[in-house]
């Protein structure tokens, strides 16, 4: 099942879709936790990662639409 719910997190990560892929991602990182109790095993390692790499793209996705905003917000202001 975590097998299932991490590729379905994959596909909507893919299609900057976050919010699903964070639903699923989460949702498979606690069923790793619980049954395979170490952090430190590979398969908890790896949907941690997925979900460190999902934070920095939604990071930067923000970062992108401030950015867009104030040269929105800035073409309308006029310099003398």
């Amino acid at each position: 099942m975590a097998k299932v719910l991490e590729e379905l997190g994959k596909y909507h990560l893919e299609r900057t879709e976050y919010a699903k892929s964070y639903a699923y991602f989460q949702e498979c990182y606690e069923i790793r936790k619980r049954i395979l109790r170490k952090a430190s095993h590979e398969d908890v390692q790896k949907i941690s990662c997925l979900l460190l790499y999902l934070h920095k793209n939604i990071e930067r996705e923000i970062k992108l639409r401030e950015q867009t905003e104030t040269k929105s917000s800035l073409t309308g202001v006029r310099l003398m």
